[in-house]
Parts: structure tokens; sequence; C-alpha cells
């Protein structure tokens, strides 16, 4: 006897905290694969423009605070 799957949702949530060190990658273009360390300094939110969530990070090489989605961070080490 064969059941049908019932459709589920996945839903991941991104665990990510005030303090935490990051990679934050960024490509510029196909062949350019920088990455620059940051420090978490805000709280997650939805942005209604992006529709992902974000998250204000602190760039150590440009020392400014950019907003970022989960795409572009890597955690390294998380705070206590």
């Amino acid at each position: 006897m064969a059941r049908e799957a019932i459709g589920q949702k996945l839903v991941v949530t991104w665990k990510i905290n005030k303090g935490d060190l990051v990679r934050i990658r960024r490509r510029q273009s196909l062949d350019d694969n920088t990455k620059f360390f940051g420090i978490v300094v805000g709280e997650q939110k939805m942005d209604q423009v992006l529709l992902f969530p974000c998250i204000n990070v602190y760039n150590m090489t440009t020392r400014q605070i950019e907003l970022l989605t989960p795409e572009a961070l890597e955690i390294v080490s998380r705070a206590f």
C-alpha cells in the first residue's frame, strides 16, 4: 500500500547573535572571491525591501556597518 507524501514546510532558523565573529563573502566578479571579517552588532530582522532576514555587521576592513543577508556570512566564532 503506497502512501502519498503530505507536503511539509521546512523552516530553517538563522542562528546568529550579537557579538559573533563572521567571515563576509563578497563577489565583485566570477573570479573574485574576496573575504572580510566582521562582528555582528545588531539583531536579526526581516527587511521589507530585500524580503530576506538581515543583520548589521561591522566590517573590520572597511570600518563600516553593513546590512547583510545569510548567504554573505559564515560564522567563525560564536559569542558567549
